[in-house]
């Protein structure tokens, strides 16, 4: 069923906005990204790594092995082969003592201990025991989590919610799209249907509408599951900042506003979308197999810049470029070929130069 979803995303060109967060985790979503509640940004340099702030002035030390973004004020970083969590100051408030750490969310974490993951709170106290064999996130009170070959939600109690779908819950709009039997629909905070399982494809809500696959082409509905913006794109995002990623026709991708109007026309080999009035996107390039990436396809010959809502370009990074997020706190995150990673401001000057 997991790789039928990623086939849909790879050919719907929905990235981090569609129904599996781990799905999306294997696309692009790993990189680091900018935190704007924190204001730090997870930084690496000859093997250590720490936290800069927006300027690029180092704030946290780089004195870490590896580190993760900050969320509801803590981070995870580990020390040697264990995992634990410092606060924005910098200070250890949970020793390493885990195999492995996710991010905060709801006041709980997920964490792994002796091949098993359950979820800690922010004293590092263990509430849900580690039982699971893969866990995610909560959100809106429910997180997804995997024993065996099962995959099932919980509650912040730790107590299976029985359901008759595969998703992971990542609510936008209060909704969250969802697979049963091969169609997808949604279902709402409660975990209840309100649009019933009949699209191929399906991304998330935003300002009230969502992209869906009828057919072979991509459209967008309402709340109530009404056709708002005819099936008529090879792929479709779910929009922000007013406009959403079309693609025309392969390798041709522009933007749309609400009435389904072609704002921005289809030219860019990928185009992702709005943030802070900017948006990423690929001139050029093409889709080969690779065991570069997780998904094993990778853009090659591609040259990545961002453009503002008129379609101007503002910049083009420099040919090296792999990789461009989007923007958030007015920087965005820089992966070069070589895999040095770096941030950019919003002029696309470096405020880190990318390093390992």
């Amino acid at each position: 069923m997991r790789n039928k979803l990623l086939i849909g995303f790879i050919e719907s060109g929905i990235l981090c906005n569609s129904i599996s967060l781990t799905l999306c985790l294997a696309l692009f979503c790993l990189t680091p990204s900018v935190n704007g509640q924190d204001n730090l940004l997870p930084v690496c340099f000859r093997g250590r790594c720490g936290y800069i702030e927006n300027s690029g002035k180092v704030a946290i030390p780089l004195k870490f092995d590896e580190v993760k973004q900050f969320a509801d004020g803590l981070a995870p970083v580990r020390i040697g082969i264990k995992w634990g969590y410092i606060d924005v100051s910098g200070s250890l408030v949970i020793e390493p003592q885990f195999y492995n750490a996710g991010g905060f969310s709801e006041r709980l974490a997920p964490v792994e201990v002796g091949f098993k993951w359950g979820y800690i709170d922010k004293s590092g106290r263990m509430i849900i025991a580690p039982k699971f064999d893969s866990a995610e996130r909560f959100n809106y009170g429910f997180a997804h989590i995997q024993i065996g070959n099962n995959w099932s939600y919980i509650d912040t109690d730790g107590k299976i919610v029985p359901t008759s779908f595969f998703g992971t819950p990542n609510f936008s709009d209060e909704l969250t799209p969802v697979e049963v039997n091969g169609k997808i629909g949604y279902v709402n905070k409660e975990l209840k249907t309100v649009i019933a399982p009949q699209f191929v494809n399906a991304g998330h809500f935003s300002a009230g509408v969502a992209p869906v696959r009828i057919g072979d082409k991509w459209g967008y509905i309402d709340k109530t599951g009404n056709v708002v913006i005819a099936p008529q794109f090879t792929s479709a995002e779910s929009f922000s900042e007013g406009l959403a990623v079309v693609e025309i026709k392969p390798y041709k991708r522009g933007y749309i506003d609400k009435s389904g109007r072609i704002t921005i026309k289809g030219q860019f080999a990928r185009a992702y979308s709005f943030s802070e009035g900017l948006a990423p996107v690929v001139f050029g390039g093409f889709l080969k197999r690779s065991t570069k990436e997780h998904t094993g396809l990778e853009f090659v010959e591609g040259r990545w810049g961002y453009i503002d809502k008129t379609g101007k370009i503002v910049f083009k990074l420099d040919v090296l470029a792999d990789y461009a997020s989007k923007f958030l706190g007015s920087r965005a995150f820089i992966r070069l070929r070589d895999g040095r990673e770096g941030y950019i401001d919003k002029t696309g000057k470096y405020v880190w130069n990318p390093s390992k």
